[in-house]
C-alpha cells in the first residue's frame, strides 16, 4: 500500500506564537512554569536518572534496561528561580563520542539553508513535513516554503536495497 500523510506545522515569523506549553522527555510531559519538584518528581518516578536536581540546568538520562548504565540524554529542563523556563529534547544521538561525519554534514546543511533564507530576505515561510510508505521503503520529507524558493529535508529508506538509505538537503526555485 502507498500513501502520504502531509502535517503542516507552523508559519515562521519575526514575533513566534506559542503554541503549547509543554514537551514529551521520553514518556513524561514536562510543562513550562512548573516547579522543579512537579517537573523533576515523575521522570523521577519513570525511571529517569537526574544527576544534579539542584542544578539550574537539569539533565534527564535514560538507563540501558539491561545493563543499568546510563546510556542516552533525553532532554534537559533549564530551571529560573525554581521554575521550569527552557525544556530541550535532543534528536540526534546525545553525546559527542556517537556524532557521525553525517551528523555533522546534516547540521551544517541545516544551518546552511536557514541561513540562506534569511540572507535571501525570506521571513515569512510555511514549514510541512510529509510522509510515503510502500512495501520497497519509505520516505519522511521537511518542507520549508517561501513560495517560488523552497528547502526539502528527505530521508530515505529502502527495504529493497541494503545500504541505500539516503538523506537529502537541496534548494528549491520554481
Amino acid at each position: 500500500m502507498n500513501y502520504a500523510v502531509v502535517v503542516p506545522l507552523i508559519l515562521m515569523t519575526s514575533s513566534p506564537t506559542m503554541i503549547d506549553d509543554r514537551l514529551m522527555l521520553g514518556t513524561v510531559i514536562v510543562r513550562l512554569g512548573t516547579t522543579r519538584i512537579e517537573a523533576l518528581a515523575p521522570l523521577r518516578a519513570a525511571g529517569y536518572v537526574i544527576p544534579s536536581e539542584k542544578a539550574d540546568l537539569v539533565f534527564i538520562l535514560e538507563r540501558d534496561p539491561h545493563g543499568g548504565k546510563t546510556v542516552a540524554r533525553i532532554g534537559s529542563i533549564k530551571f529560573v528561580d525554581g521554575i521550569a523556563r527552557e525544556i530541550r529534547r535532543p534528536w540526534l544521538p546525545t553525546w559527542g563520542w556517537e556524532t557521525t561525519p553525517k551528523d555533522i554534514a546534516v547540521g551544517d546543511a541545516f544551518y546552511g539553508v536557514v541561513k540562506s533564507l534569511r540572507e535571501l530576505g525570506y521571513e515569512r515561510c510555511t514549514i510541512g513535513a510529509t510522509e510515503m510508505h510502500d512495501p520497497e521503503g519509505e520516505s519522511r520529507n521537511v518542507i520549508i516554503d517561501c513560495g517560488r524558493y523552497a528547502i526539502e529535508f528527505s530521508v530515505i529508506r529502502s527495504n529493497r536495497f541494503v545500504g541505500a538509505d539516503t538523506v537529502d538537503v537541496e534548494e528549491v526555485l520554481r
